[in-house]
């Protein structure tokens, strides 16, 4: 992989790390791809940056329902001589986080018990993603619900800190509807059927605009919400329109500086006169899959 894309990647995959400690109530989950003393650096810094406001649990490897969601305690029935419940690990975690080891290959179950937490808004999940493969992931339902994918298998060293902030005092104000637009159009343009990414793309860029401690969101906001969020789910590559065809009559053949020129007046178009949709498009292409 080229360094510079490497760069990126990496600190893309911190920015996505650094948002879902920041709140991960906000953004349901976040994958981590990848194993070794990386992902583990980062795991322990996102831990760290969730502090003590709420539980963060990990869930054995191999766990059933009953351990999920509780059930009657036994021993302690036979002790008291009325019945115990055990309290579950999502009941444990309530309001907190819950970290799901080898996620690729939970059985559909337990991703059911974990996909019905989410939308209840009960518990937030980090899933440690060890697939090889591209075809090995987490379950569809629980990816679909974690707005941040992060391949940690891209970090190319140990010389970094996932940096913290609080949010600034100020609340932004709501995205337009000429931005909440372009967020659904660059959805549909990179193939991505499910409404999720688009709700969790616009909090993104909310979360980004009060860390900045800006009023209203920019552009720039959203192009970093939708590589963060849209650009690792991409289904399809966009591609641009063919010419159409014109009746017009043939024009004198440009000479090669007339040709220079008009690229060179085509790059310094500025960027705020290029379409949103472009905009945001571009931002997602540098985070599709390789394999896509």
């Amino acid at each position: 992989m080229d360094n510079a894309l490497a760069q990126c990647g990496t600190q893309d995959a911190l920015l996505a790390a650094r948002l879902f400690a920041v709140k991960p109530e906000a953004f349901g989950g976040l994958v981590l791809r990848g194993f070794g003393p990386a992902r583990d650096q980062l795991l322990g810094q996102i831990k760290a940056a969730l502090g003590d406001k709420r539980p963060v649990l990990s869930m054995p490897f191999g766990a059933d329902s009953e351990v999920l969601l509780g059930g009657l305690d036994l021993t302690q029935t036979l002790a008291l001589g009325k019945q115990a419940n055990r309290q579950g690990l999502l009941e444990q975690a309530s309001g907190g986080v819950l970290i799901v080891p080898m996620a690729e290959r939970l059985p559909a179950g337990n991703a059911a018990h974990l996909a019905a937490a989410m939308d209840e808004g009960e518990v937030s999940v980090i899933l440690l993603d060890d697939g090889i493969e591209a075809d090995e992931a987490p379950p569809s339902s629980l990816m679909d619900r974690a707005a941040f994918y992060a391949d940690v298998s891209q970090f190319r060293s140990l010389d970094w800190k996932l940096e913290t902030a609080e949010f600034a005092s100020k609340k932004p104000r709501a995205i337009t509807k000429k931005q909440r637009s372009g967020l659904a159009k660059t959805a549909a343009m990179l193939g991505i059927s499910s409404i999720r990414p688009v709700i969790y793309a616009e909090r993104c860029a909310l979360v980004l605009t009060a860390l900045d401690g800006a009023s209203g969101t920019g552009d720039a906001h959203l192009e970093q919400a939708v590589r963060l969020v849209m650009g690792p789910r991409a289904r399809t590559v966009p591609q641009q329109a063919e010419p159409q065809d014109t009746q017009e009559p043939p024009s004198e053949p440009e000479t090669p500086d007339s040709q220079d020129q008009d690229e060179a007046a085509e790059s310094e178009r500025p960027l705020e006169d290029l379409p949103l949709d472009d905009i945001l498009l571009e931002a997602a292409a540098a985070a599709i899959p390789q394999h896509i």
